[in-house]
């Protein structure tokens, strides 16, 4: 791959479409299915395997903190279960063919004027005068109009998944000045982008930690959030799906601003046998979990907003932000948390299982996805028109 002279650029950039993201797309058809299924047995199915993601969540998160051998067979015992009844259902689902032919032009034809669309990805390139693969982060950028894709090189520095990243996440936690960070992450795309005013990111790598809209252009004082709209979506094939009809009701289910340190019999926080243990609030103020009272003003606007479209609302804040209330939600037509959360970085292994929200009384939610029933629709932050 070069950045010059490459004739290629369009082939490249159409098997990154097809193929990015593809087990995302097979969630979603099978939940599609779901919907349609009335066989009672395989229902039962499906809601054994949320029970035991629930229970395996909460045997991941005890072993973080005290790990055994019973734990790790627990784990096994659990993750083998899982597996069994997720091919057992899957049989009754049939398979699909998920490796359709998706084009760069279908983007293309998607975008409006001033709209461009940019796919990042990182590529580990062996190079025999090291002792280990250089790592690159490339851009393809469609824009309206043109007869082909841009293709550039970002990186190929151990310091974008290093030491920049390391710098950038120590400036955030801080509140510190950044001026490495732009430069490093940003300075080359906004270039690509050439003044357009939204920009449709498809990340990879270190763009799936970074959040670009903090970034501050030290020429300009301005913040990538000022510049530019930017809307991130999992790959390219997202802009071509149609959205189908959802009956969803008309509850906009707003959650904020979390009283962490209320002891665990305060409020509504009542303990269910498939939540994870709640952790210590010395523990939470040691890592640097704090109060977000932003939080009240962002869910106060946003239920504003939802007056004006005539949308019921519910606020979860304080002390009703807890686990027990969220996971006894019935389908809302929109979800919007606003809370802290972390994600398990050491380790690539099951590490979606061990991301975590902190809700009200310290409570850790573990694993996004059992949270989100069949035909919820979740809406993070999505503008309201």
């Amino acid at each position: 791959m070069t950045e010059k002279g490459d004739d290629h650029t369009g082939e490249i950039l159409d098997k990154i479409l097809q193929t990015k993201g593809v087990i995302l797309d097979a969630t979603r058809e099978q939940e599609k299915q779901l919907r349609k299924l009335n066989d009672r047995v395989a229902l039962a199915q499906v809601a054994e395997i949320k029970r035991l993601r629930d229970k395996l969540a909460s045997y991941y998160q005890l072993s973080l903190k005290n790990p055994t051998a019973a734990l790790a067979d627990s784990i096994n015992s659990t993750s083998i279960r899982i597996n069994d009844l997720e091919r057992t259902v899957n049989k009754k689902l049939g398979t699909t063919n998920l490796l359709k032919s998706v084009s760069w032009q279908q983007i293309q034809a998607k975008l409006k004027r001033d709209e461009v669309y940019l796919e990042i990805l990182r590529l580990q390139r062996d190079n025999f005068e090291f002792d280990k693969p250089l790592v690159q982060y490339w851009g393809f950028v469609i824009k309206p109009g043109e007869t082909k894709p841009s293709m550039f090189l970002i990186s190929e520095s151990e310091a974008f998944d290093g030491r920049g990243l390391k710098n950038y996440q120590n400036r955030i936690r801080g509140l510190l000045e950044d001026k490495e960070s732009y430069p490093l992450y940003w300075a080359k795309i906004s270039k690509q982008a050439g003044g357009a005013k939204t920009i449709f990111l498809s990340g990879d790598g270190v763009y799936h930690i970074i959040n670009p809209l903090t970034l501050q252009n030290p020429a300009t004082g301005k913040y990538v959030l000022d510049e530019v709209l930017l809307r991130s979506v999992s790959t390219g094939r997202d802009l071509l799906i149609e959205e189908e009809p959802v009956q969803t009701s008309n509850t906009l289910v707003l959650v904020g601003n979390p009283i962490f340190d209320m002891n665990r019999k305060e409020g509504s926080n009542i303990y269910r046998g498939n939540e994870v243990a709640p952790i210590e609030s010395d523990e939470i103020t040691r890592s640097g979990i704090a109060r977000l009272p932003g939080t009240q003003k962002e869910i106060d606007l946003i239920e504003e907003l939802a007056v004006l479209r005539q949308l019921k609302t519910v606020m979860l804040t304080e002390g009703e932000a807890t686990e027990s209330k969220v996971k006894s939600l019935q389908s809302p037509g929109i979800l919007h948390l606003a809370t802290h959360g972390e994600f398990d970085q050491r380790t690539r292994v099951d590490s979606y299982l061990k991301s975590k929200l902190i809700l009200a009384g310290l409570r850790i939610q573990n694993h996004f996805l059992s949270m989100i029933t069949l035909g919820m629709k979740m809406d993070f932050l999505r503008p309201m028109k």
